[in-house]
């Protein structure tokens, strides 16, 4: 079971939050963990897939189908992206302010807090909590 908290607020101080639980797969190996599952209509990304690719201090955000992207979340670090939506692409920069991560073959929980742009224009500080359980 995959529970993902997340909380959006914009420059203008406006706060989105979120909670979307689902089943989904999670695979460990040599210290690395990748979990898989599908989004739906609650989260507005119905039709595609997202793995998180968990290392020590790393993690990678990889989406596929109807929309797709690939989000790096290093602490200190900016990494700068495509992101393809069915209404066009956009650049998008993510800064790490906290990645916490403690993940076993048996699940674990996933912190991230980021800053993010949007084709070089602040879009706010966002973050997300993912609670991976074995069912």
């Amino acid at each position: 079971m995959i529970t993902v908290d997340s909380r959006k607020e914009d420059i203008e101080g406006e706060m989105e939050v979120s909670q979307f639980v689902t089943e989904g797969t999670l695979a460990c190996s040599e210290g690395n963990c990748l979990i898989t599952y599908e989004e739906s209509e609650v989260t507005g990304m119905d039709g595609t897939t997202t793995m998180l690719k968990v290392e020590s201090g790393s993690v990678m955000l990889i989406r596929s189908g109807t929309l797709s992207s690939l989000l790096v979340f290093e602490k200190g670090k900016t990494h700068w992206s495509g992101y393809e939506t069915q209404f066009g692409s956009i650049q998008i920069g993510i800064t790490a302010n906290r990645v916490d991560v403690e993940m076993t073959e048996t699940g674990g929980n996933i912190s991230v807090d980021y800053m993010m742009d949007f084709n070089g224009a602040r879009g706010g500080r966002n973050s997300i909590h993912v609670d991976v359980r074995l069912k």
